[in-house]
């Protein structure tokens, strides 16, 4: 009976911290993705942005941080064709 009641919690522990890691998680990519709009309206070069500023692990979010380099790296790409139509 002690058995159970010690797998029962060890899981219960084990859920709340996955939830605390998730709700982290979003908060980070929340506030990621606002830095992004701000850098954009800014006009500064995203990528090196990113290199600085990336606090999302790859392994612990990789569909945001692969979404996240690809939109930066089109995002460059645009703005490097504005700035050349632009002069």
């Amino acid at each position: 009976m002690q058995n159970i009641k010690a797998i029962e919690n060890f899981t219960a522990n084990l859920r709340k911290q996955q939830e605390q890691h998730e709700r982290s998680s979003y908060k980070a990519l929340f506030i990621l993705s606002i830095n992004y709009f701000l850098a954009f309206c800014r006009w500064q070069k995203i990528t090196d942005w990113i290199r600085l500023s990336m606090k999302i692990e790859e392994k612990t979010f990789p569909a945001a941080f692969d979404l996240m380099t690809s939109f930066a790296i089109e995002t460059d790409q645009f703005q490097s064709n504005k700035k050349k139509h632009d002069y």
